[in-house]
């Protein structure tokens, strides 16, 4: 068979049509991303946010710098804060429920390249919070109760969306008077007021959780006095008066009573006695 030529300018406009091989963007060869390990965050006292754990950039070629897009992050699970690294707290206020162990989601995040392509990733993050970050138990400020009553006063976790652990150790101060005492698994308090006293008592209660961090809750009982017995104070009985001693029981008045006595018993031992003449 007889091949045909094709002519000069048929190959010529051919390698003008074919396209150009196409060099990959750094954009297109990286995937990056705040790496695969879990931070742990704890509690800060009297906030809804943990402490902040931070995150470096991994994955990309030198010189490459990125952004948080800008989206407000105080109503989502990790509330993120952009610089050289990333900064990240656990949120109680997020529509998402904190809980124990890995806490894990994607944030959005604007990477920007040395040779000036740029990319949205969504990278994910996990914090794993301690147990006093979860659970903040606390109780009624103050429980009324009447002389002689018996109160019952239950903890429950500041955190509403939380149930309270049961794997926690609970122990308290104060209220001796009260004969107060807790249940060690529960937290549950019991009490009873003096009936005799106006007096309330304050409490002070640990929590001791799994992983070894605590809180600590305050409340009282406040007596109302209503129906308090006063204290029936005895009345002392009266000394015994002295008994008066009889007339003469003076040492000196009874040896003149003795005197006295022999003196007679001699008079009358002279009289007995016969008459001798002379």
């Amino acid at each position: 068979m007889q091949r045909l030529a094709l002519p000069t300018a048929a190959v010529v406009i051919t390698s003008l049509i074919a396209p150009a091989a196409h060099a990959a963007t750094m954009a297109e060869q990286y995937e990056p991303h705040f790496g695969t390990e879990a931070k742990h965050v704890y509690a800060v006292k009297g906030d809804g946010y943990s402490t902040t754990a931070e995150f470096d950039l991994q994955g990309a070629p030198e010189g490459t710098t990125w952004k948080l897009t800008g989206e407000t992050t105080d109503r989502q699970l990790f509330r993120l804060f952009d610089g050289e690294r990333l900064g990240a707290q656990l949120n109680h206020s997020g529509e998402q429920v904190p809980h124990r162990g890995e806490n894990t989601g994607s944030i959005d995040v604007r990477v920007f390249y040395p040779d000036n392509t740029t990319e949205l990733v969504y990278p994910e993050i996990s914090l794993i919070p301690d147990d006093a970050f979860l659970f903040r138990p606390e109780y009624d400020n103050y429980t009324p109760a009447d002389p002689g009553e018996t109160v019952t006063i239950e903890p429950s976790n500041h955190w509403k969306r939380i149930p309270l652990p049961d794997d926690a150790t609970w122990s308290l101060k104060g209220g001796a008077d009260f004969n107060a005492r807790i249940d060690e698994k529960t937290g549950v308090i019991t009490a009873t007021v003096p009936k005799d006293s106006y007096s309330g008592a304050g409490f002070e209660v640990r929590t001791d959780f799994a992983d070894g961090s605590f809180r600590t809750a305050y409340t009282e009982i406040r007596n109302t006095g209503v129906g308090v017995v006063a204290k029936q104070t005895p009345t002392p009985a009266p000394a015994p008066e002295p008994t008066p001693e009889p007339a003469g029981s003076t040492p000196l008045q009874k040896v003149a009573l003795v005197v006295g006595i022999l003196a007679v018993i001699a008079g009358i031992g002279a009289l007995a006695m016969p008459y001798l003449p002379l």
